[in-house]
């Protein structure tokens, strides 16, 4: 899960196109780390008969941004969270392989849109300043 999670960050920052990526980790400037801390499913809609309908899956990913010289970026938020609802009986029906590469997807987004708004505020502050 965390490979599947660390090669969507990576189509998707690469889709934003505001960084460029290195294979090298010496040539970055700014470095992501994270672990996913929780991972939780659990049936959300059950039957008359007490058969699980819907499934919830849930995850918490806990990151942090980092200049090349180890100057942590501050975060608006260091843990975020992704919740689905899904079933392979009614509905948008999908597998547990499905439902949870569609929760990792989620989760790369807004890890993306965090990362780049921590980058953007570290960036702008230092703009300001320089100004003054």
């Amino acid at each position: 899960m965390h490979t599947a999670l660390s090669d969507l960050v990576k189509q998707e920052i690469n889709y934003r196109g505001r960084f460029i990526q290195t294979r090298e980790k010496s040539q970055a400037a700014y470095r992501i780390y994270g672990e996913i801390s929780h991972y939780q499913q659990v049936g959300a809609l059950l039957d008359q008969g007490g058969q699980q309908l819907s499934k919830e899956m849930f995850v918490v990913c806990k990151v942090e941004l980092q200049k090349a010289g180890g100057e942590k970026i501050p975060l608006e938020r260091t843990e975020i969270p992704a919740r689905i609802i899904y079933s392979d009986q009614v509905g948008f029906m999908e597998t547990e392989g499905q439902a949870q590469t569609r929760l990792l997807k989620i989760l790369a987004v807004r890890i993306a849109e965090e990362m780049e708004r921590a980058w953007y505020y570290s960036i702008a502050g230092k703009i300001e300043g320089e100004e003054e």
